[in-house]
């Protein structure tokens, strides 16, 4: 299951640390897409995503 999540989401354009960083809550099923909100960054430290300010989130269809 791991390899057609990682193919698909790169494939939509996400980055490594919002790929690292996704869980359950930013998968939309009923609007069938991500919504990313947060990323992992060089540190392990899980945050906003780059360029970002607190209220942004991205939407992945």
């Amino acid at each position: 299951m791991f390899g057609p999540l990682f193919c698909v989401t790169v494939s939509v354009g996400l980055r490594s640390g919002e790929i690292r960083a996704l869980h359950r809550e930013q998968v939309s099923i009923e609007n069938s897409g991500l919504v990313i909100d947060c990323a992992l960054d060089d540190q392990r430290q899980i945050g906003q995503f780059k360029k970002a300010t607190k209220e942004d989130v991205r939407v992945v269809f």
